[in-house]
């Protein structure tokens, strides 16, 4: 599809890594309630530098997904699960960098939680406690950010 408009294609970004995974199943939790969890999302992007080489902005992209943010306590979930994922993203050098970050935590989010949705699930799903689903999630929306 060729558009005649020069941003087409101007976001890639190299193969997302993890960063960081924490599961631990809680044995103190009892509960015939195999719960939902409700999951805490963040995203940060790093300010754009640009890459005379190619020509594009560079910013790396980081999502964290948990269900709780001090893995100390476990207090009454049935486990603990934090997972970190982040790649860079090369972006188009003639986009603004305060739309590069907006771009990149609205895309680049979007794209790394297609990474981690199926992580947990297939995590959650080897243990007693049940498959946790992650729902789709509308980052147009303001989400915890840096």
């Amino acid at each position: 599809m060729n558009t005649n408009n020069d941003q087409s294609n101007d976001l890639q970004f190299n193969r997302p890594s993890i960063q960081d995974l924490v599961f631990s199943i809680n044995p103190e939790f009892h509960s015939e309630n195999n719960q939902k969890q409700e999951y805490q999302i963040m995203v940060s992007a790093s300010s754009p530098k640009y890459d005379s080489q190619v020509e594009k902005k560079i910013s790396k992209v980081t999502l964290t997904v948990t269900n709780k943010k001090n893995l100390d306590k476990k207090e009454d979930l049935p486990f603990i699960l934090r997972v970190t994922m982040n790649a860079d993203f090369l972006v188009s050098g003639s986009i603004a960098d305060d739309d590069v970050k907006q771009l990149l935590k609205v895309n680049g989010a979007t794209l790394l939680m297609s990474y981690v949705r199926p992580l947990i699930s297939y995590i959650t799903s080897q243990t007693s406690i049940g498959t946790q689903d992650i729902p789709f999630i509308d980052f147009t929306k303001s989400q915890s950010s840096n």
